[in-house]
């Protein structure tokens, strides 16, 4: 227990987080702030009983277009939300399996790796500013974000019980060494494709035929221009400027924002029982925890039962102190247990929890304190500014969506209202997208490219782009797509069929010489290659770097071996549409016994990690195959 109090998440589990709140981080999530519509409380799927509501695939969904942004435009979106699921049901099927084994972290934990993440700091001190930001960017409410760290940090907990566990022997290392320092020798030959490009015979009858079997694929590209008005938060709060006065009376009215907590200073003496501990094993329990307490009450120091007692190793050490704790840092029960004790030096009675039986001593104790305004007046215009902006922002965005849907065919009377300025983009196709980063949103898409706004031109609905930001677009011009002449497609098609063509002709000439290679012996080898001269490499290593030849290389370390039944050659397609021949003449393994002491170590723990990872990966897809799952 100490080790989880005392962890505070400086090292990499907290660049793990990191990790999470990137694009994969959205699968983790319990929730979101996102407006849900009337599928929310709708049951898409269950695991094990447990339900998984289209509120939640709906949050996750929208937190993962809003990650990758653009990328995913044109994707259906029901596609997406398919491999979404799929993953929160792996999630939950995993998070279930940690249950079962009684893994769990603690509030205290939490927190700790709350304050702990890099970038929620400001000079080396955790930021309640910034925290709100991130919340507010990424649609989390405190609430949640906290469960996302629990999640992670109990998967975290159960990949570190597997992880380590695994190990390598010396002859896995051997292996190793064998294979990573492995030498070729092949031998190669490239049959071009530009004879066959040269070759080519294109009719305008197969143009035009082409052509009128693939009109769709021969159209100019629609293009659209937009005009939109933009709500946005932060330059609210930008705009507001408080008074020290609005800004004392609002410290003042919210003291307990600006007040550091009450903590207490307290020990511990920790009897381990699990909670389906026997008869027996509870008697014994029970009968340590009568000494401890006959022997207090005799005078003997808590500090030395501490140090003989206590099954907690890491406080054991010094006495059961546990340090200074606050709210939220404990588990209820042992919480209403420290702050029940209000005199320095009190000891509690014994109290059953998940982890055993403990006995709480009360070393210090501090009462909630205000902090003077002057510490906390920078926190105090920031909470401020961020409130009252809050306020305007909803009646505005009220007010546009009102005024958007008064006045469908202008955004003028928004603009001249709400003094918001009206803005412009450029003419953009639906593969480019608009320039501006606020309008590559799978929302703004939807709606611009809309009957509605682009060829009636009206005034979209009221976008919530973000929980920051909201928008209003129309089109300001548009130019649907056309149908391309045949004079004009007639250069694009008759290219395609060389391509098509000389693709075909190339791989069929690898494929023939390669099926006949396979078969010849050794007196009919020049006749079948005719002026085909084969290259020879020797001794290459499976890490070169070879850019000219590298898709070669690659092909050369995955053939097998020759025999005496098949010569080992395959035929590989090259980047520029070429083909080459490849045939590995010697395989060649690394030398074991050229491996210092310190690389085998190194390659050790780096094997045993590997195999460690694999088994997590194992295990996870076991639980996920035998998990009860109904998608509804």
């Amino acid at each position: 227990m100490m080790q989880v109090l005392r962890d505070k998440a400086q090292g990499w589990i907290a660049w793990v987080i990191v990790g999470l709140v990137g694009l994969t981080f959205v699968l983790y999530g319990a929730g979101s702030v996102f407006d849900r519509g009337t599928g929310a409380s709708q049951v898409v799927a269950t695991v094990n009983g447990q339900k998984i509501l289209g509120g939640e695939l709906e949050g996750v969904y929208q937190r993962f277009m809003q990650q990758t942004g653009s990328q995913l435009r044109n994707v259906d979106s029901n596609e997406v939300k398919k491999e979404l699921l799929d993953s929160l049901i792996q999630q939950k099927a995993l998070l279930e399996a940690t249950e079962k084994m009684g893994m769990s972290v603690s509030p205290q934990r939490v927190f700790a790796t709350l304050g702990g993440l890099p970038f929620l700091q400001v000079d080396d001190q955790f930021s309640q500013e910034a925290y709100v930001q991130f919340l507010n960017k990424n649609h989390f409410t405190d609430t949640e974000f906290r469960k996302l760290l629990q999640d992670a940090l109990v998967r975290e907990q159960l990949q570190q019980s597997i992880i380590p566990s695994s190990f390598v022997l010396a002859n896995d290392i051997q292996d190793l060494a064998k294979f990573m320092y492995q030498t070729r020798d092949f031998r190669f030959v490239t049959i071009a494709r530009e004879p066959f490009v040269n070759a080519a015979q294109v009719s305008d009858e197969a143009i035009k035929q082409y052509y009128d079997n693939h009109l769709s694929e021969f159209m100019t590209d629609e293009t659209l221009a937009l005009e939109y008005i933009h709500l946005s938060l932060a330059n609210l709060v930008d705009k507001i400027q408080p008074t020290d006065e609005e800004l004392q009376q609002y410290y003042q009215d919210n003291a307990a924002h600006f007040s550091e907590p009450a903590s207490v200073h307290i020990a511990h003496i920790l009897i381990s029982l699990p909670k389906d501990a026997d008869e027996k094993a509870t008697k014994e329990a029970n009968t340590k925890v009568e000494e401890i307490q006959k022997r207090l009450k005799a005078g003997e120091s808590f500090e030395t039962l501490a140090k003989e007692f206590s099954d907690d190793k890491e406080s054991a050490k010094v006495g059961g102190d546990l340090a200074w704790l606050t709210p939220g840092e404990m588990f209820p029960d042992f919480e209403k247990a420290a702050f029940a004790l209000d005199k320095t030096g009190q000891v509690s009675e014994p109290l059953k929890t998940q982890y055993g039986i403990h006995i709480i001593k009360l070393l210090e104790r501090k009462d909630e304190k205000l902090k003077p305004f002057a510490d906390v007046k920078k926190e105090v215009i920031a909470q401020y500014k961020r409130q009252a902006a809050e306020e305007q922002f909803i009646n505005l965005a009220d007010e546009l969506n009102g005024l958007a849907y008064d006045y469908p065919d202008s955004l003028a009377q928004a603009n001249d209202k709400l003094k918001l300025p009206i803005q412009k983009t450029e003419e953009f196709t639906k593969a480019q997208g608009p320039k501006e980063t606020l309008l590559q949103n799978p929302q703004v898409f939807t709606a611009a490219w809309s009957a509605n706004v682009k060829e009636n031109k009206n005034n979209s609905d009221l976008i919530k782009v973000d929980d920051q930001n909201y928008i209003v677009v129309r089109a300001a011009s548009y130019t649907p797509a056309k149908q391309k002449s045949l004079e004009d497609s007639k250069a694009s098609i008759k290219a395609l069929l060389i391509a098509k063509e000389s693709d075909e002709k190339v791989k069929e000439k690898a494929e023939k010489l390669l099926a006949d290679l396979k078969k010849a012996d050794e007196g009919q080898m020049s006749s079948i290659m005719g002026d085909l001269v084969w290259q020879e490499k020797q001794d290459v290593k499976r890490n070169v770097k070879d850019t000219q030849h590298q898709p070669i290389v690659q092909a050369a370390f995955t053939l097998p071996r020759n025999s005496e039944k098949e010569r080992s050659i395959k035929a590989v397609p090259l980047p520029n549409g070429d083909y080459a021949l490849v045939w590995v003449t010697a395989v060649k393994d690394g030398e074991p016994s050229s491996l210092s002491e310190e690389e085998k170590e190194t390659y050790q723990a780096q094997l045993s990690k590997h195999m460690g990872e694999l088994e997590f990966a194992l295990y996870a897809s076991y639980v996920y195959k035998e998990a009860k799952v109904k998608i509804k």
